[in-house]
């Protein structure tokens, strides 16, 4: 017994001739080099314990020749290979965690039915756990975590004295079958790639050393002792359990919608041209009604992605998931859960490079259209210095908007009460099931007059240009930036940091896991007897800090989150977003709107009017979510074609029938789009380079040069469409624009600019209604 001698230099060969050694402890020391093969001549070896040294090399396969070898020690070491020794003649325990070793387990291994202690954790193994894993009745401590084993976990049905089980880290998948009558002090199984429903187990008692459900995907009903189950989204919840938070506001939304345009008569003429006419997909989009046409014009073009493009996604979506055998309903329709199937990753790797050129080609289209409307507009500008200064205000406002979101993502991650953050189960809940609304109203009614009125303060005017560039960067952040960058740093799926915010985690060394080897005290013929030898066998830091693994997890829990998040909020705007565009449109709502500015905030010249600006910032915000999240949630796309229908509806009617005022709208940035392109085509990218699908290099090479190929195919159209017929419109449009701007005396201006006769200006408004109801040519 030489253990914690500060030792040096190598194992001796020659203590093989001690023919009649029964145990070697030279664990705790500093002793390097490889073990001697000569130890397999000490014929009555019992017991080797060399852990905590620097060994390196193989374990010795002449180990094997020793008969009565009962236990072996070799943890946290050096030791390194993949052609492990067959001990099959253990009784005791076998340690080979925190070493080097690679390749497979031996099967016979498993089959050591009196062996009490397995630990081969932290190590770079793989494989699966053979199935008779199961025979092992006599088994107290299985740590098997941090290795790269995968496949299924055998039954552990029978082993009713396992008290330690650590399975995290690895890439198990299927069920999780445990002991009935076991009493776990220890139980790690997170991290995987489990699901269903947990094995039937007596066991009641709550551990503080236990953590399952982060990582993996159970399905209900999660048992009571088990840490965090209030967190519904960590294990796979039905339909109704996702999505019934939004049930009851959609419906009211829809039948309310429904309600008031009954009541306020049926849809213009006009507006039923543009929704039903057979028109051409690359008919431009005029100035007059400008909302209600670019919001047509998108959902006319996402409807044909819709038809085609995205029944074909979801369809090879559903095929290929075999990430999870029980997974959440929803995601099955999302690239989550797709893994092992070549054809299939094939194959959505070709439609990845489709839809890239696809949504160029939009974008291009759609910069030329908005160009058009906005011909004949002289944008308002800033100086260099008013404009850091607006943009060093609303960066920081931004940042504070998002906190919501960013509350959403803590609460995707974080358990209630039991942590840090002292967030309560009530917070939480709040911000999880009602992200959806939260981040439209702060879309939709934070945003636009915060904008405004960081631009009106600063600049002294009102430059319309600078504040839908501020309403779109301001969307950016809040919706997608910095929830994307939450998840990346909170989530257990990529850097976990949510459990150094975890109530367990967060006391010092509460998951220092020590293992005492269970094997009889030897007495020598001089009457001493070995003292026990007790080990560290999990860490804290294993546990609580387990950095990032590339295994292809991060993404899908990047899809998971945001994904949901986004449907949340489009659901919200098709359904609810119309029904309040009408009700504040209303002639009641906008005296009291009105009264209140007039009375209270001592605003006498203050009329309720609609921001075409804002207005179109949105339509730009709806693309760039499409853009960036369209191909991993393709469900996103029918969804969002609803949304622009109900909205153009909405806008018609308070046109046509509410007298609805609307403010002068602008040039508008389109560039923001082809940031958002960017990002869905990183995440694309990302996602098929860390998962390993295959079609990688094609997605890769093949996204950029799709993309361009998009933009020629756009110009083509472009010049082979609508370029005489578009020149002329557009001289139409600029002369009503401008005479918009002034009095209707026929007199020039200070400008120099000449106002049109009000009698020419009613006839080009009839002339152009005409023209685009096709009843009049040019």
């Amino acid at each position: 017994h030489l253990s914690q001698n500060s030792l040096s230099g190598s194992i001796p060969p020659e203590l093989s001739s001690l023919r009649e050694l029964s145990a070697l402890d030279l664990s705790t020391n500093g002793i390097s080099g490889s073990i001697p093969s000569q130890l397999s001549l000490a014929a009555n070896m019992r017991f080797i314990f060399l852990n905590q040294n620097s060994l390196t090399g193989s374990i010795p396969v002449e180990l094997s020749r020793l008969s009565q070898l009962s236990l072996l020690l070799l943890s946290k070491n050096l030791v390194s290979g993949s052609e492990m020794s067959r001990l099959t003649q253990l009784k005791q325990g076998l340690g080979l965690d925190n070493n080097r070793l690679s390749g497979t387990l031996p099967t016979g291994l498993f089959g050591l039915t009196e062996l009490c202690q397995l630990l081969v954790s932290t190590n770079s193994i793989s494989g699966t756990l053979p199935s008779n894993l199961s025979s092992m009745i006599a088994l107290d401590a299985l740590f098997v975590h941090l290795n790269r084993f995968q496949g299924t976990v055998p039954p552990l049905t029978a082993l009713n004295k396992l008290s330690k089980l650590a399975l995290f880290g690895n890439r198990f998948t299927g069920r999780l079958d445990l002991p009935r009558d076991a009493q776990f002090q220890v139980l790690l199984g997170h991290d995987n790639r489990l699901s269903c429903r947990i094995g039937t187990t007596q066991f009641t008692n709550a551990t503080n050393q236990s953590l399952l459900l982060p990582g993996n995907m159970f399905s209900e009903p999660i048992p009571s002792w088990v840490q965090a189950r209030e967190l519904t989204f960590l294990y796979a919840t039905t339909w109704i359990d996702s999505w019934g938070g939004l049930v009851l506001p959609c419906s009211i939304g829809l039948i309310s919608l429904a309600v008031t345009l009954l009541g306020l008569g049926r849809c213009s003429l006009e507006l039923r041209a543009h929704l039903w006419r057979a028109s051409s997909l690359w008919e431009p989009v005029h100035r007059y009604a400008s909302i209600v046409q670019l919001r047509l014009w998108c959902a006319r073009h996402l409807a044909v992605w819709s038809v085609g493009w995205v029944p074909l996604l979801v369809g090879l979506f559903f095929t290929g998931s075999n990430w999870y055998e029980c997974g959440k309903p929803w995601l099955y329709s999302t690239s989550a859960y797709l893994s092992g199937n070549t054809a299939v990753e094939l194959a959505v790797a070709v439609v990845a490079c489709v839809g890239a050129g696809g949504a160029s080609c939009l974008i291009r289209r759609l910069a030329k259209h908005m160009k058009r409307r906005s011909a004949g507009s002289s944008p308002s500008k800033v100086t260099w210095r008013e404009g850091s200064i607006v943009w060093s205000i609303w960066v920081p406002t931004s940042l504070v908007l998002s906190v919501p979101t960013g509350i959403y993502i803590l609460a995707t991650t974080l358990p209630p009460n039991d942590n840090t953050l002292g967030l309560s189960e009530l917070t939480l809940g709040f911000f999880l099931h009602g992200a959806g609304p939260i981040l439209y109203g702060i879309s939709a009614l934070l945003v636009p007059p915060l904008a405004r009125l960081v631009v009106s303060k600063v600049a002294g005017h009102y430059c319309s240009n600078l504040a839908v560039r501020l309403m779109i960067v301001a969307r950016l952040l809040v919706a997608l930036l910095i929830p994307f960058g939450l998840v990346l740093i909170f989530n257990q799926q990529c850097n976990a940091f949510w459990l150094r915010l975890w109530g367990p985690c967060s006391h010092d060394r509460q998951f220092d896991i020590s293992a005492e080897l269970p094997y009889k005290a030897i007495a020598f013929e001089t009457g001493f007897v070995l003292p026990k030898n007790t080990f560290q066998a999990i860490s804290h830091d294993a546990v609580c800090r387990p950095g990032y693994r590339a295994y292809g997890e991060c993404p899908r829990a990047v899809v998971d989150s945001l994904g949901k998040l986004i449907v949340d909020k489009m659901l919200f705007v098709a359904c609810v977003g119309p029904v309040r565009s009408l009700l504040i449109n209303t002639a009641r709502v906008r005296a009291a709107i009105e009264w209140v500015a007039h009375k209270i905030l001592r605003r006498p010249n203050y009329r309720v009017s609609t921001s075409l600006d804002a207005e179109t910032a949105g339509v730009l915000m709806i693309m760039e979510l499409v853009l960036v999240f369209g191909f991993a949630v393709p469900v996103l796309l029918p969804i969002t074609v609803m949304s622009f229908l109900l909205h153009a509806v909405a806008f018609q009617v308070n046109i046509n029938s509410q007298g609805t005022t609307f403010e002068r709208e602008d040039q508008h940035p389109v560039e923001y789009l082809w940031f958002s392109l960017l990002l869905g085509a990183g995440l694309t990218a990302w996602m098929f380079a860390e998962c390993e699908w295959v079609g990688r290099i094609l997605v890769l090479a093949g996204m950029p040069v799709c993309a361009v190929l998009g933009v020629l195919v756009a110009e083509v159209v472009s010049r082979m469409f609508g370029t005489e017929q578009d020149t002329a419109e557009q001289l139409a449009l600029s002369l009503l624009d401008e005479s918009d701007d002034h009095d209707d005396h026929g007199e020039a201006d200070s400008g120099g600019h000449w106002a049109v006769d009000p009698r020419v200006k009613n006839a080009l408004r009839s002339a152009r209604l005409e023209i685009e109801q096709g009843q009049m040519g040019l």
